[in-house]
């Protein structure tokens, strides 16, 4: 979001590189320096970018669809901290995951949806999670 890094319509680039140093650092992101072309990342570098950018903005509600596809497993560690945060932080985040395992290790709340309908909404209370059996019995 813009507004958090102009005044009066000046961009601060010192609040820009400042954020992106943090973001770099925390998501592990891969680049030479805040400097860097998102072009010239791996793509999964520049999915890290992106979910980056749109953490900062500061919305309350994230739509996180399979943000860690095509991602190597310390990257997907790395995103999934990120929506763990998220939560902590009070953002809502609807997750659309890669995997069974991906959608019970990260949400508060699963709902199965089959053919446009619900069919379970599972709460995900620490130590009452629902197994991969649950979900597959309402998936088909």
């Amino acid at each position: 979001q813009m507004p958090h890094y102009a005044r009066m319509g000046w961009l601060d680039v010192a609040d820009e590189r400042a954020l992106a140093r943090k973001w770099i650092g925390k998501l592990a992101i891969k680049a030479s320096s805040e400097y860097a072309d998102c072009g010239n990342l791996s793509g999964g570098n520049q999915q890290k970018v992106v979910l980056a950018k749109w953490r900062s903005g500061g919305s309350d509600i994230m739509l996180l669809d399979h943000p860690t596809r095509g991602l190597d497993i310390g990257a997907k560690e790395d995103v999934y901290d990120m929506i763990r945060e998220m939560c902590d932080d009070g953002v809502g985040v609807v997750l659309v995951a890669d995997t069974l395992e991906e959608a019970i290790g990260l949400s508060h709340t699963i709902v199965v949806i089959k053919d446009g309908e619900i069919q379970k909404r599972f709460d995900c209370v620490p130590g009452s999670k629902p197994t991969l059996y649950d979900l597959l019995h309402y998936m088909i």
